[in-house]
């Protein structure tokens, strides 16, 4: 069986999510929202999970979380350069 968890900035850091998480294979990050208002947040712990789990050798994917009322190439435009600026390695 294939483990994961999804983590945002409600979890923490690594350290505060870790060992909660127990033997996981893989996580999902949150990355990015879009807000209906034109509001842009960036997850603030999305850098430190990231390197996390590159640096333990688990799997990573990222994630926005969209709105219905906002444009969907604006959120995904928004998700693709701060993925983008965490760096992509070829399993991600």
């Amino acid at each position: 069986m294939i483990r994961g968890v999804d983590v945002s900035n409600w979890q923490g850091p690594p350290a505060d999510w870790r060992p909660e998480s127990g033997g996981i294979d893989f996580a999902g990050v949150k990355i990015t929202e879009l807000g209906t208002d034109g509001s842009r947040y960036v997850n603030p712990d999305a850098a430190a999970d990231w390197a996390y789990l590159r640096d333990h050798g688990k799997g990573r994917i990222g994630y926005l979380f969209g709105h219905p009322g906002t444009s969907a190439s604006g959120s995904a435009a928004f998700f693709l350069a701060e993925l983008e600026a965490r760096g992509l390695d070829d399993g991600d």
